[in-house]
């Protein structure tokens, strides 16, 4: 991971090191690492395959709302995104309900499952719910659990289950400025 990012006082990085203090004598025990929201989106997007097909780009209020669909040999992907040039604090806190209209799906039945990253869905809430300590202090383990778990990536909601109808379907979500919304 570089540059060295500890304790997200740098911005320059994949990943943030928080220095840990496990057993309270007030010295650095170990270095936990963080994915920033853009080593998760390459994540999400390394599971697509290289048959990528655009989605239409829509402009609203200044955002950009895109994505891409890939037909992989099992399964379609979907990445959407928004993202907002002036936004760069990730301050926006709506968002765009989206209708995606799939057609020339291969199964009459397909499962769908989604993750977010945005600012409700990855570590971004968590990371501003600590204590700023800057680049040498030390956190706890209870103090960096809800941090550690908000980075992994989790679905959204259980596997849904949806009839294509002549080969097409249309499935909704909602996507976030500056967040991503991945349908598998």
């Amino acid at each position: 991971i570089w540059p060295f990012n500890y304790n997200f006082e740098g911005i320059a990085s994949l990943a943030g090191q928080m220095r840990v203090d496990a057993d309270g004598d007030g010295t650095q025990d170990r270095i936990e690492a963080v994915a920033l929201p853009f080593l998760r989106f390459a994540e999400l997007s390394g599971r697509m395959g290289h048959d990528l097909a655009p989605l239409a780009t829509l402009i609203d209020a200044g955002a950009t709302l895109s994505g891409w669909r890939a037909a992989d040999s099992d399964g379609d992907r979907v990445l959407l995104y928004a993202h907002d040039p002036r936004d760069v604090g990730s301050d926006e806190t709506g968002g765009w309900d989206v209708s995606v209209q799939l057609s020339g799906l291969r199964y009459a039945e397909v499962d769908v499952i989604e993750w977010r990253i945005d600012g409700d869905h990855g570590a971004r809430s968590a990371l501003a719910n600590l204590p700023k300590r800057g680049s040498t202090g030390l956190y706890t383990p209870a103090e960096l659990a809800p941090l550690l778990a908000a980075d992994d990536l989790v679905p959204l909601t259980p596997v849904g289950r949806y009839t294509a109808s002549d080969g097409a379907l249309t499935l909704t979500t909602h996507v976030q400025s500056q967040g991503v919304s991945f349908l598998e």
